[in-house]
């Protein structure tokens, strides 16, 4: 009988102390828990900062190169010189252009090289080097297929057609050409052009640069 209350009384003994045990594990689990959900967060808050650090990289780099390439274009230009580019257009519409005529763009806009003559109505080439010419003609009711030229040579042509009663049409052409200094080019008209438009509404024009 002795010895079973001694059982009793040791079981109940490590039966507390179990439970204190197990009530301060509970504890330090929470607590853990606590610790690993700040860890957690304090991750998700560097990972954001991460990226956008390598975000803010890109475009930093981005920017950067960008300006590098600016910075390449503008000494190029200055290696190579002043910017030769023109521009003219009709200031008024024309009419009664025959065959082989030239297109009067008499009206400049832009001549970096003063080598546009607006009486005419030739560009002749400053320097040699790859040149973008690119001329418009506005018709109404005609028809008019028109010639870009170097000195007699056709490079690039145009054929807007509005013969209907009252139909507009334009026509635009690029042409990228090596040319060389003292060249001339100018527009000519092929056939038809009894009448080319230049007015508020669009304007007939041609333009050349040195790339």
């Amino acid at each position: 009988m002795y010895y079973l209350l001694i059982l009793y009384l040791f079981s109940n003994v490590v039966t507390e102390r179990c439970s204190k045990e197990i009530q301060v594990l509970r504890n330090e689990n929470q607590i853990l828990r606590r610790i690993v959900s700040k860890v957690a967060d304090e991750l998700t808050e560097h990972k954001n900062a991460l990226d956008e650090l390598i975000v803010f990289k890109k475009s930093f780099e981005n920017y950067t190169t960008a300006r590098e390439n600016e910075r390449r274009m503008h000494d190029r230009r200055l290696t190579n010189g002043p910017i030769i580019a023109f521009h003219a257009f009709l200031s008024k519409g024309v009419s009664s252009l025959g065959i082989q005529h030239t297109v009067p763009f008499d009206a400049e806009m832009t001549d970096t090289a003063d080598r546009y003559n607006p009486y005419s109505h030739v560009f002749t080439v400053p320097e040699s080097g790859v040149y973008v010419f690119t001329w418009t003609i506005l018709i109404k009711n005609i028809r008019c297929s028109t010639e870009l030229v170097v000195n007699a040579t056709v490079i690039g042509r145009s054929y807007p057609d509005s013969e209907r009663d009252d139909e507009n049409d334009t026509s635009t052409v690029i042409v990228i050409r090596q040319v060389e200094k003292d060249d001339v080019i100018f527009v000519r008209v092929k056939i038809g052009c009894s009448s080319i438009r230049s007015d508020l509404y669009g304007r007939s024009s041609l333009s050349g640069w040195k790339l």
